[in-house]
């Protein structure tokens, strides 16, 4: 049973780069049986306060994120600077990437910021996995985030 699931694994991996163009997961797909990428992977961003910016991610049972593939920046660099760091995540031994870092569950990030305006567009790359064999392609999102005012 292993050998097929690492078929259908290395399958999808190949076949990513062709579905995407096409537009077939494009966080839309209803493939039987699987979740589609913005269901599996909800992601939010909401600033807490000054400087401040909590990004999560609701993971699905049955689905991980990959600690390698997680970037986040702003839309305009010239209009704020970002810092954050993700936290080790749990191992995990890849058929493809080797020896990984992956989230379950949930994913609490902390970004700190200092921008020039009242709101900022963040860009979030990130890449995931269904244990039952399904990996999506990389995924970007981008949200407008309110900022409050400093004090």
């Amino acid at each position: 049973m292993r050998d097929l699931s690492s078929w259908r694994r290395l399958l999808a991996l190949l076949l990513l780069p062709l579905a995407a163009e096409a537009g077939l997961l494009d966080g839309r797909d209803r493939s039987p049986g699987f979740l589609p990428a913005d269901e599996a992977f909800v992601l939010d961003a909401l600033a807490v306060e000054a400087g401040l910016i909590e990004a999560r991610w609701m993971i699905a049972p049955g689905y991980y994120l990959y600690r390698h593939r997680l970037a986040i920046a702003p839309v305009d660099p010239e209009a704020a600077q970002l810092d954050w760091e993700a936290p080790a995540g749990e191992p995990y031994e890849d058929e493809h990437f080797g020896q990984v870092d992956i989230f379950r569950q949930e994913l609490s990030l902390p970004l700190r910021i200092e921008a020039k305006a009242e709101s900022v567009e963040l860009e979030f790359r990130y890449q995931g996995c269904a244990d039952a064999g399904l990996c999506y392609p990389p995924q970007t999102r981008r949200l407008l985030i309110t900022l409050p005012a400093a004090k």
